[in-house]
């Protein structure tokens, strides 16, 4: 199977520019969502914790 080039066209990279403006209004409306709602941020402390727990038991651990 013969290996074709990538090529990208002016067209191509315009719409990654649409998909990556739409992808990081869609996060900030998440971000915005769970930073107005204190309950939100519980879950998401408790997330960050066990991260936190987790990789320092592999650096410890080794």
């Amino acid at each position: 199977m013969p290996i074709v080039p990538l090529e990208a066209s002016a067209g191509d990279l315009s719409n990654l520019g649409t998909v990556f403006t739409q992808v990081t209004t869609w996060i900030g409306s998440v971000v915005s969502t769970i930073t107005g709602s204190p309950i939100l941020l519980v879950g998401l402390g408790i997330f960050v914790t066990g991260a936190v727990i987790g990789l320092a038991y592999r650096l410890i651990r080794g």
